[in-house]
């Protein structure tokens, strides 16, 4: 079911998945289907897990500031511990994007 998606003029040209497990789960499929990433098609996910450089192609991805996010979690959960329940709007911390070979200009 999923060779006439990903295959012939409605075939897209990008696909994001939202975490680089799916991605590389993606990979594989496309490698099998003889797809070739990125000429045919670009793959981008979320998360920049310790293997997204190792892949090949490696995987453009958008890396996440884990550590940061662990430690606003721990400072809120002892907030909240400590009688602090008051609601807080937190803006997360930031993201990057970590360009690497799985993408490329769309196929003409």
């Amino acid at each position: 079911w999923l060779r006439p998606r990903l295959q012939g003029a409605e075939a897209p040209t990008a696909l994001f998945c939202t975490a680089d497990h799916y991605a590389h789960a993606f990979l594989i499929v496309l490698n099998n289907l003889g797809i070739r990433v990125p000429a045919d098609c670009s793959v981008a996910s979320f998360d920049d897990i310790h293997i997204a450089s190792m892949l090949i192609p490696s995987l453009t991805t958008v890396h996440v500031y884990k550590q940061a996010m662990g430690q606003i979690a721990v400072e809120r959960l002892l907030a909240r511990l400590n009688g602090d329940d008051t609601p807080r709007q937190i803006i997360l911390v930031g993201t990057r994007l970590m360009i690497r070979h799985s993408t490329g200009p769309a196929p003409r």
